[in-house]
């Protein structure tokens, strides 16, 4: 198996410990720290640093802990180089650090503190040692880029089961010139740097967005796929409040949930003919959504897929779907007209809940007209005036 730095060479990459912005490193002399009889205990790094070596020793005293928010709040902090002195990562050490992406635990630590990584949002992924027996909790609560890596059968791979992140055991990932993180073999794109602007083209050979891997890229304002890409994994556009508009192609089979919550300025989406679910809240709370063309080939819409999405005023369910879930298309105040078909034999609670002006169009004793007459919605069986499809065949 080729190692990380083989690999990095054969794509023509350069391994970096993260994206680079010219920003200072953080010398000894810039860490707050407490001394005690036999350890040192750091206690405050420097907010405006992008790198941090912490060091194994300071006035001849080895550093065991990194104190209660010793780093919290550093938001320009993208690589830490922790030694193999620590042994305890304390509560909320890292909190809030929006620029951090990657994490190597030295096989030392043995307890990492409540929250001690809570809303790292660039957190592509964390090197967790054998060692480890002890964790506060939450302390990756909001990390959706998050890959652990550690060993099969460890705690570590425990921890990750209990609190649903992924876990790997595979070589670790590797970083380009440009700052993107990519899988070992290439094929996932796992995070690329919240400072990234203007389009993003998708290299031809990638098969995966990975989970969060453009979240909170709010300068991201297009999105190039290749044909190559089958899955875009969950949270992975979430608040790119500058994404405009995107054509997925037919190549992806699966969108994951919350794929486009919270893009505020998405006009337009074509959804591909390949894929047979729209997962829960994928495009909630995109306000300025006016259109989208749902294929044939889906058969099921979930939960608030299409909630608060203020902007739209009118769908047309293929009839290839037969179950709309709850709140799909709640808070969505402009839409004044849904042709669902008879195939839907299924329509939860709530789908339309909060609607403006709606009429349901749909056929006479069918669950459109149950769902209408139950929501106090106006129904009827005519075809829309002007009618337009935007069901792809």
């Amino acid at each position: 198996m080729l190692s990380v730095i083989q690999f990095a060479m054969r794509m023509g990459t350069q391994l970096s410990d993260g994206p680079k912005r010219h920003k200072s490193n953080t010398a000894m002399t810039d860490l707050k720290y407490t001394k005690h009889e036999d350890h040192i205990t750091i206690k405050r790094g420097s907010r405006s640093a992008s790198s941090i070596t912490i060091p194994s020793k300071i006035d001849g005293l080895p550093v065991t802990k990194i104190g209660r928010s010793a780093f919290r709040k550093c938001e320009d902090l993208e690589s830490v180089m922790i030694p193999n002195s620590v042994t305890h990562i304390g509560r909320s050490a890292f909190r809030d650090c929006s620029s951090l992406t990657f994490v190597r635990i030295p096989d030392s630590v043995t307890h990492i503190g409540r929250s001690a990584f809570k809303e790292c949002s660039s957190l592509t992924f964390v090197t967790m040692p054998d060692s480890i027996t002890s964790f506060g909790g939450w302390e990756f609560e909001f990390c959706f880029r998050l890959t652990i890596y550690g060993t099969a059968g460890s705690e570590a791979q425990k921890y990750a089961g209990n609190a649903k992140i992924p876990f790997s055991t595979a070589p670790l990932p590797y970083c380009d010139a440009a700052g993107n993180w990519y899988s070992h073999d290439g094929k996932t794109i796992l995070g690329i740097p919240h400072s990234h602007s203007g389009e993003f083209v998708v290299p031809d050979g990638v098969t995966e967005i990975g989970a969060g891997a453009f979240n909170d890229c709010r300068g991201l304002t297009s999105i190039t796929f290749s044909d190559s890409v089958t899955r875009i994994g969950e949270y992975a556009f979430y608040r790119c409040g500058n994404l405009t508009s995107m054509t997925i192609p037919d190549s992806v089979t699966h969108i994951g949930q919350n794929a486009f919550c919270v893009c505020k300025r998405l006009t337009s989406v074509t959804l591909p003919n390949s894929i047979t679910h729209i997962e829960k809240e994928v495009f909630y709370y995109c306000p300025r959504l006016t259109t989208i063309t749902i294929p044939n080939s889906v058969t099921s819409i979930g939960t608030s897929a299409f909630g608060r999405c203020d902007k739209l005023t009118s769908v047309t369910i293929p009839d290839s779907v037969t179950h709309i879930g709850k709140y799909a298309f709640s808070q969505c105040r402009s839409l004044s007209s849904v042709i669902i078909p008879a195939s839907v034999t299924h329509i939860e609670e709530g789908v339309f809940y909060w609607h403006g002006k709606l009429t349901i169009y749909g056929t006479a004793g069918s669950e459109a007209q149950r769902c209408a007459e139950s929501c106090g919605i106006s129904f009827s069986t005519a075809p829309r005036s002007n009618e337009t499809h935007s069901s792809r065949n």
